[in-house]
């Protein structure tokens, strides 16, 4: 649920969508907060977990890259 005045200014959403997006991001974009959607969250985590298991420097960007190509499934 979202009530209309919740005075949200930063939303987080845990989902990885099948579509574009969820409906919470949808909504809470158009109420202007900054959003955070499931898909960064994992690629932060994922790449902080990767860094850490193996002793090197993973930035989320390379693992938005590997989702995005063609380069097969992580």
């Amino acid at each position: 649920p979202w009530p209309e005045d919740i005075g949200a200014r930063i939303v987080l959403d845990l989902v990885l969508p099948a579509g574009e997006t969820t409906p919470l991001v949808a909504r809470a974009r158009e109420a202007g907060c900054h959003v955070l959607t499931g898909r960064q969250l994992w690629c932060h985590q994922g790449a902080r977990q990767m860094s850490l298991l193996l002793d090197t420097d993973i930035r989320p960007a390379r693992i938005e890259g590997y989702l995005t190509s063609d380069e097969g499934e992580i």
